[in-house]
């Protein structure tokens, strides 16, 4: 399962729940959970496991949400593991409990199923495909900030979620290369209507055309009706963006996602 934060650097989105302040007990991280790393060479991302029996979840986030803010930004992301979440209320509940405003999936891409209001299945790919490196919705003008994951049934084998500091991405790219792309922006063209992947409805979750050209026009979407209910879309977006804190490049696109290098992915529409 996964689930967006809307908290994008562009416009703010409404997912229509209530902001309640919590009230909880201020203890210090250490009391409840014990903080570890998956390898001692890498700090992203940050382990979270209960340190004794019975420590809830939800409860200890309220409690620490600041803490988590500033983790987040010093680690780039946190791995809670031991705890009692083994579904999608218990999910939501902790999706709740760090009182952030949620997306929808907009411009789909990849097949998912809404399991509950703006949460989400992973991409439902066959066990034998794999997804590129990007940032999740990069070619919107509209992105989350943070993103979950939840694993409700573990992988017999395989199955993991690779992440990675796209600062430390961008460092390592050749500059003549990385200039190039700043230079250029980089384009995603994509074809709707051939039998192929999502229909546009699916993907914009919009039904008339007067309603998606609405639509592309406020978004940076430019679109060509091809007949029928084929229809072709680009927009050309920036390769790049600076974090929104620590004012650093990211490596902040699609681009290895939909390369050609990618083809062996099913997921190009």
């Amino acid at each position: 399962m996964e689930i967006f934060e809307s908290d994008a650097p562009k416009e703010a989105w409404s997912a229509g729940r209530k902001n309640v302040e919590p009230k909880g007990i201020n203890l210090s991280p250490g009391e409840l959970v014990k903080l570890t790393y998956v390898r001692p060479d890498q700090t992203l991302p940050r382990v979270v496991q209960p340190a004794i029996d019975g420590v809830k979840l939800p409860a200890w986030v309220r409690s620490h949400r600041d803490w988590i803010e500033e983790t987040l930004l010093q680690d780039g992301g946190l791995l809670f593991r031991g705890f009692d979440v083994k579904g999608v209320d218990d999910f939501d509940e902790f999706i709740a409990a760090t009182g952030v405003e949620l997306m929808q999936y907009m411009e789909s891409a990849t097949p998912r199923t809404e399991l509950k209001d703006k949460i989400y299945t992973s991409t439902e790919f066959p066990p034998d495909q794999t997804i590129a490196l990007h940032n999740e919705l990069t070619y919107m003008n509209r992105w989350p900030l943070k993103i979950w994951f939840s694993c409700v049934q573990p992988a017999e084998r395989g199955g993991a979620t690779p992440i990675a500091n796209v600062h430390k991405v961008y460092a390592r790219i050749r500059p003549e290369i990385s200039e190039k792309f700043i230079e250029k922006g980089w384009m995603l063209i994509r074809n709707f209507g051939g039998g192929f992947g999502p229909t546009w409805q699916h993907s914009y979750h919009l039904s008339t055309r007067e309603a998606a050209e609405d639509y592309f026009r406020s978004a940076g979407i430019d679109f060509e009706w091809l007949g029928g209910e084929q229809l072709r879309t680009s927009q050309l977006r920036p390769p790049i963006e600076s974090h929104p804190q620590l004012g650093v490049p990211l490596w902040f696109n699609h681009i290895a996602f939909w390369h050609v290098s990618s083809r062996n992915c099913v997921h190009c529409s």
